[in-house]
């Protein structure tokens, strides 16, 4: 099946697949089975599978086509405990997209100074990453373009993109906090990919409320469905 018959497949429902969709959008995925009952990819920089489907059949082939996985992106909950026992998934991370579907460019604050990090900066994002505190990953990361909010001179934030394609790994320096520079850093990136011609999008847990709640502030929508990462 064509990439692009793929994605309209997926895009019957874009706010659950955005992942899937803009990972192979980006050329990032390979497809790996696909039809209108489920999709599996697998998405070559973040080395991680990705699997949708509502059928408990179709779901059950999707995962018997699977060997070996560290990480799966899952987009139903009720075939998720069989891919844990199968590749003993211990930990998992529940998230809700965030979709930033205006072709309008977002405004910058002009008291806030956003530019490329570079290797320098990689011992101050390690330390306060705490997500994956991971000085590879960081790296790699640091060569898809990673950006710095500097309030006078200082680095006072940062913000990237993940391995999988979606925006992340927003971190305001806590004496920092409360200035405006989480929503300058996210509306940098937002319009960062806008440019790029893609639908900027963002995965965020269920618990990190403050995160939600900038979402809605700059009018991305979120999910109502869960996606669920399994590592």
């Amino acid at each position: 099946m064509r990439t692009e018959e793929v994605i309209e497949i997926l895009s019957q429902n874009v706010f659950l697949h955005m992942d899937m969709i803009d990972s192979l959008q980006k050329g990032m995925a390979d497809i790996l089975s696909a039809s209108e009952q489920g999709v599996l990819l697998y998405n070559r920089p973040g080395e991680c599978y990705m699997i949708s489907s509502e059928h408990e059949s179709e779901a059950d082939k999707l995962i018997d086509l699977i060997t070996a996985a560290d990480v799966i992106t899952v987009h139903q909950d009720f075939y998720r405990e069989k891919l844990q026992n199968k590749f003993a998934l211990k930990q998992r991370m529940d998230c809700l997209h965030a979709l930033y579907l205006s072709k309008q460019l977002l405004v910058l604050s002009s008291d806030i100074e956003i530019r490329q990090l570079d290797s320098s900066h990689i011992p101050v994002i390690v330390t306060h990453y705490k997500q994956i505190p991971d000085e590879t990953y960081i790296r790699n990361r640091m060569q898809g373009g990673m950006y710095g909010a500097f309030y006078d001179s200082q680095l006072a934030g940062f913000i990237g993109t993940h391995a999988e394609g979606s925006m992340g790994m927003l971190v305001v320096l806590p004496e920092f906090r409360r200035r405006g520079i989480a929503t300058a850093l996210e509306s940098y990136m937002i319009n960062r990919v806008l440019a790029q011609g893609f639908i900027p999008y963002a995965q965020i847990t269920l618990e990190n409320t403050a995160s939600l709640a900038l979402q809605q502030k700059l009018n991305l929508t979120l999910s109502q469905q869960v996606i669920t990462w399994l590592y």
